[in-house]
């Protein structure tokens, strides 16, 4: 939605738009990192590199996007203060699910889409957004789909009871491959009774939410089960052969992973997207992600899944850092940029479990590629943790990670 707006603003910001996705950053510093390198930002000795972001933008008419601002709220705000006050022509569109608490801030909070009131036929039906989202999911699913008359009841009625959430609409509309809209009403309609005596403490938007997550969760086959929650592993997208290594295993077996991923995008529990490299990606939105990680927990399994998740991207830091060796250096950069978020998550439990040596081996592959990309400070700083804890390493370790 924000990228939307941007777009539709476009001509208003000549000196374009900048996006960051934060949802995977929890410290103020690597924030300030990260906005910085949207500007290519170079500090000076005597700068920091907010200072130096801020004679960057200065007089620019810029329209800056931070998306997934509640994972860090109040340093976002406080960067947002410092930004706005210097940067007399900036524009913030920061989307959040609380407000930042910022002067000079218009809280617009996204609706859900238009359902209809009372009984109407199918035409009437299409007015609504709600209807036409749920129609244009269910085709892809199953292209033969039409509201009739005989459905249109129960394609409203599931809207309804779906409160207009889009990301519910589609968890719904994704099962008519196998079910009618008249199943997919009672079955709805069993899971809210249930939430209703268990979760009185939710507000009614994520009641409602919880409960078409939770149904849909509750149709998947075991295997589609253990692969989803293990891909809550992952704190952004991701490629197949990082699936495959990190959450095959009983009962999943890595050349079924393939199929079992396939089987959730078709369920709209996975979403894909094109990779740089030219490959296909995958990615849990947000709200299904938080959700898996639950079940991964439930399932006891989060602490055995973390540890893989670190182990592959410790061997993929080797990999990069044996690609800038090679003279592959650009390449390098681009593969570290795609997975940047999942090396700052692996890094971060590597250091808090005391997992030292995978903590070593993500320091000395990326080292220089923090360094050729424009995150030397953040490299710095993994540096000066890692050393500070003084942690027993092997040589061969010890000596990358210093080098």
């Amino acid at each position: 939605l924000a990228i939307r707006v941007a777009d539709e603003v476009t001509d208003q910001f000549p000196d374009g738009t900048r996006f960051a996705d934060l949802s995977a950053i929890t410290d103020r510093e690597v924030l300030i990192d990260e906005i910085a390198q949207l500007f290519a930002v170079s500090a000076a000795p005597d700068q920091s590199v907010l200072e130096a972001t801020l004679e960057t933008i200065r007089d620019r008419r810029i329209l800056l996007i931070l998306d997934n601002a509640e994972q860090m709220v109040e340093h976002v705000a406080s960067v947002c203060r410092q930004l706005l006050l210097a940067c007399a022509n900036l524009h913030i569109l920061a989307t959040s699910r609380e407000r930042l608490g910022v002067t000079g801030e218009s809280l617009y909070r996204v609706p859900s889409l238009e359902v209809p009131d009372g009984e109407v036929d199918v035409d009437e039906s299409l007015q609504s957004d709600a209807v036409r989202l749920f129609r244009d999911r269910a085709r892809l699913a199953e292209p033969s789909f039409e509201i009739t008359a005989d459905n249109v009841d129960h394609v409203v009625g599931i809207c309804r009871h779906l409160d207009g959430i889009p990301l519910a609409l589609e968890l719904a509309a994704a099962r008519v491959r196998s079910m009618s809209p008249a199943q997919i009403t009672e079955r709805l309609a069993e899971r809210f009774r249930l939430l209703t005596g268990s979760d009185r403490d939710q507000g009614h938007r994520q009641q409602t939410l919880l409960g078409a997550i939770q149904w849909s969760h509750d149709l998947l086959g075991d295997g589609e089960h253990a692969l989803f929650r293990r891909l809550g592993s992952f704190a952004s997208s991701f490629g197949l052969a990082a699936a495959e290594q990190v959450c095959s295993g009983d009962p999943i077996d890595e050349f079924d992973v393939f199929e079992l991923i396939t089987a959730l995008v078709d369920k709209s529990m996975v979403a894909t997207e094109p990779g740089r490299d030219g490959t296909t990606r995958y990615h849990l939105l947000e709200t299904l992600r938080e959700f898996a990680l639950r079940q991964l927990e439930l399932a006891d399994e989060h602490e055995d899944f973390a540890e893989r998740h670190a182990a592959y991207y410790a061997m993929q830091a080797e990999e990069l850092q044996s690609m800038h060796r090679r003279g592959e250096l650009g390449a390098a950069l681009v593969l570290l940029d795609q997975d940047e978020d999942d090396y700052r998550s692996s890094l971060r439990y590597s250091m808090s479990t005391g997992r030292w040596v995978l903590a070593g081996r993500l320091v000395s592959g990326l080292g220089y590629l923090w360094y050729a990309g424009g995150l030397h400070r953040e490299g710095l700083q993994w540096c000066r943790e890692l050393f500070e804890a003084a942690p027993e390493l092997p040589d061969d370790v010890r000596a990358g990670a210093l080098h």
